[in-house]
């Protein structure tokens, strides 16, 4: 920053023993006031004092020397104006033209405070005033653009800022109508295969009643089988409880003749033994 103010501020060559002399901005802003309250005719008298003064201060004060003027080419010159810049750029700039109106001002101060030690006061400050009005431009121009370059890039930052929630808007409104949709479809789906599901089982109700009654029929038909067959199987059952029956008492009857056999072969025998014994 101290090359910049260097460079623009006054002649690149400017000594430092030019400088050091110099009177204050306060100072020279406080003889500017001064010299608005007294009237034209006692402007040259001011003048006057003031060559005095710079007489009498000596060549060592930096009164008795002019200022380097301020060339307003030279005036951030660094920025070209007919080329977009960057936004860093555009904050270098304000802080360049905050700086340089510091320096330029004091610069100024100090050549028009230097006018008024010259025999051709008007002029001198005609030229000065067209020197700074050149310079406040060139700094406005700066300015002007650097703001205008940082608004457009805020307004664009902006703009993306809403692009990107329009868009993110716009993708959530799609991703919504799409699963809108996909549900849509889904419940057609779900709504025609229930229909075609009802549309069969339409068609298929008689087939299905045909073969209900007929599996009923048979049923009936098998049930009725397997009552004459269990009817049979009791008949059977009580068929062979009766045989079985017979037998038993055939068997009884057997087993009570043998019985009578053996006691009457038992008696016969008897009766012989008895018979044979009695015999002498």
């Amino acid at each position: 920053m101290s090359t910049f103010r260097h460079r623009v501020a006054v002649w690149p060559n400017m000594s430092h023993k030019q400088d050091c002399g110099r009177p204050s901005r306060a100072f020279g802003m406080a003889f500017k006031r001064a010299l608005d309250f007294v009237s034209p005719g006692l402007t040259g008298l001011a003048a006057a004092v003031l060559l005095s003064c710079g007489a009498c201060a000596g060549p060592g004060s930096g009164l008795s020397s002019d200022p380097e003027p301020v060339r307003p080419a030279y005036v951030l010159d660094q920025f070209d104006l007919s080329v977009a810049i960057s936004p860093d750029q555009a904050r270098s700039a304000q802080e360049a033209v905050n700086a340089a109106r510091e320096t330029l001002g004091d610069a100024l101060t100090r050549e028009e405070i230097a006018c008024y030690r010259k025999f051709m006061v008007r002029r001198c400050l005609d030229h000065l005033g067209e020197r700074r009005r050149a310079v406040n431009e060139r700094l406005n121009d700066v300015e002007v653009a650097a703001n205008q370059r940082l608004r457009d890039e805020a307004a664009l930052t902006t703009s993306r800022r809403l692009a990107d929630e329009a868009a993110r808007r716009q993708s959530s409104r799609d991703a919504e109508a799409q699963r809108e949709a996909l549900n849509r479809q889904e419940y057609e789906a779900r709504l025609e295969a229930a229909r075609q599901t009802q549309a069969r089982r339409d068609a298929e109700a008689p087939e299905i009643a045909r073969r209900t009654e007929a599996l009923r029929l048979e049923s009936e038909r098998k049930e009725r089988a397997l009552a004459r067959r269990r009817e049979e199987a009791q008949r059977r059952q009580a068929a062979e409880s009766d045989n079985v029956a017979a037998r038993a008492r055939a068997i009884e009857a057997n087993r009570q003749q043998q019985i009578e056999r053996q006691a009457r072969q038992a008696q016969q025998e008897a009766r012989r033994l008895r018979e044979s014994g009695a015999t002498p």
